[in-house]
């Protein structure tokens, strides 16, 4: 600061008050006059997370963010994974295992942050194994006697489709009232399918020859 310096005249009373008076308007301005430094943007901090950051196959999965600094004011825009222009990015469901990654952009003034939240997807389950067993009841028959082919089928998806084939024909489980004509060995073939797991079962009955 440069130094100020005054000049008093002792010969003549007045100027010297005056002089004196300036001295003290001086002093106060120099005292209360500080400068005024606009205020700057805090650090802009983006910090996202999953929610559950490991999730099973169409359960819910929420992008959540802890937003601060900037100057107060913000805009979102989410890619990959979740779409949207909230802070949080929610009621997200995936259909296929492995890693999904949302990316947000946050603006806030003139700063720009941008942050990667992930979470995994558990692959599914394995399947239950497909199992078909099937009997003729009675395995022994006359001609003309009943018979009938029932099965037992558990596993797979729990989801069911049948068909039949050879000695009977149908669309269900157990194929029923049958009547053979001719003696020998008669066999069905049941074809199930549950989801990808298919499986072929046979059944036999042995119609004894006409006394």
């Amino acid at each position: 600061m440069e130094k100020i310096i005054f000049r008093f005249n002792k010969t003549n009373p007045a100027v010297m008050k005056m002089a004196i008076l300036g001295c003290i308007i001086v002093a106060s301005f120099l005292a209360f006059s500080v400068p005024v430094i606009a205020n700057a943007d805090t650090q802009l901090n983006v910090i996202c997370n999953a929610v559950p950051q490991v999730a099973d196959i169409n359960q819910r999965v929420d992008f959540i963010c802890n937003v601060s600094g900037g100057n107060g004011i913000y805009t979102y825009s989410w890619l990959g994974a979740c779409h949207g222009s909230n802070r949080d990015c929610t009621d997200n469901y995936f259909t296929t295992s492995g890693t999904h990654t949302a990316t947000i952009t946050v603006h806030s003034g003139t700063q720009t942050v941008v942050s990667n939240s992930s979470v995994y997807i558990n692959p599914p389950p394995a399947p239950t194994p497909l199992n078909v067993t099937c009997n003729a009841v009675p395995q022994v028959a006359n001609i003309n006697d009943k018979v009938d082919f029932i099965c037992n089928v558990s596993g797979g998806n729990g989801t069911y489709t049948y068909s039949w084939s050879g000695a009977c024909h149908g669309s269900n489980r157990d194929c029923t009232d049958n009547y053979f004509t001719t003696s020998g060995t008669h066999t069905a073939t049941i074809t199930v399918h549950s989801g990808t797991q298919t499986v072929v079962s046979n059944s036999s009955v042995y119609i004894n020859p006409p006394i």
